[in-house]
């Protein structure tokens, strides 16, 4: 589980690549563009995806 800010998001393969504040990048396959600027929680899996770590999505939920 990670949680941050969304400070940038790009279409990454089939799927969007989210960088949050912290540092941390997160891959989902599931997620359309458009949740820059947002506070997340993300529930996921640790990968290595061409050599860089990061967070694959199985759950992301925006916090009010």
């Amino acid at each position: 589980i990670v949680s941050g800010l969304i400070v940038g998001e790009r279409n990454f393969g089939e799927g969007v690549k989210f960088e949050l504040d912290n540092g941390i990048f997160a891959l989902c396959d599931d997620c359309g563009l458009g949740f820059e600027g947002s506070d997340v929680k993300i529930y996921g899996v640790v990968e290595e995806v061409y050599g860089e770590k990061m967070v694959g999505v199985l759950r992301m939920v925006i916090l009010e």
